[in-house]
């Protein structure tokens, strides 16, 4: 038999190794992160700079309320990123052999969706539809499958370089489009930009 039901005891048998000696988890006090958030903060202060917040650059962990909490509710999916294996990302898609090894894989091109919940808005395996968030839409074929969340959508790369003859000439959609470009999208500590989630909403093409 390969495979067998867990006990609890059995999956969290560390927290209960833990609880029976009496240890305790470890909270780490990340003192760099605040001194380096003092120090950018004073040198905001003398710049006269004062639309970057410096409250994430705390010692110990703190809860923020995510950006995704201040969508609208009519954003009902969440769309999701992933990487390509063949390409970096997006950033070799203009090389004609390794884009056609990367057509090779399942939703590379198409946008997945769970089939019971496409079912339910009377979407079939390969219509075109629109994904629309606040910031922008994007239209793309649908694959419906089961290997996905009832509530989300997922596009595969970022295939946004549409200065290349061979990227524009893939009609892939990029999840860069549904992105706001603002201090609300951008992670405070590393001033990356948030673009592995998003909420947007799904409608057919008509």
């Amino acid at each position: 038999m390969l495979a067998r039901p867990v006990s609890v005891e059995e999956e969290y048998d560390i927290h209960f190794c833990m609880e029976a000696k009496k240890l305790r988890y470890p909270v780490p006090y990340m003192e760099q992160v605040k001194r380096s958030g003092d120090e950018l903060n004073s040198n905001l202060v003398k710049h006269g700079i004062d639309w970057w917040p410096t409250d994430e650059y705390t010692a110990l962990p703190t809860y923020f309320p995510p950006v995704l909490d201040k969508v609208s509710p009519e954003y009902d999916f969440y769309v999701v990123n992933c990487r390509v294996a063949p390409l970096s990302w997006g950033a070799n898609v203009g090389l004609p052999w390794v884009n056609e090894i990367a057509a090779q894989l399942k939703g590379v091109g198409e946008v997945l969706m769970n089939a019971t919940t496409a079912k339910k808005r009377e979407i079939k395996d390969g219509n075109m539809i629109w994904i629309e968030s606040p910031a922008g839409k994007v239209k793309q074929k649908v694959k419906l499958c089961q290997g996905i969340r009832p509530d989300c959508l997922l596009i595969s790369g970022q295939f946004g370089q549409w200065t290349m003859p061979v990227a524009k000439e893939t009609g892939r959609a990029t999840v860069s489009t549904l992105v706001s470009i603002n201090n609300d999208w951008t992670d405070k500590l590393v001033g990356n930009q948030q673009s592995l989630v998003v909420k947007a909403k799904v409608y057919k093409e008509t």
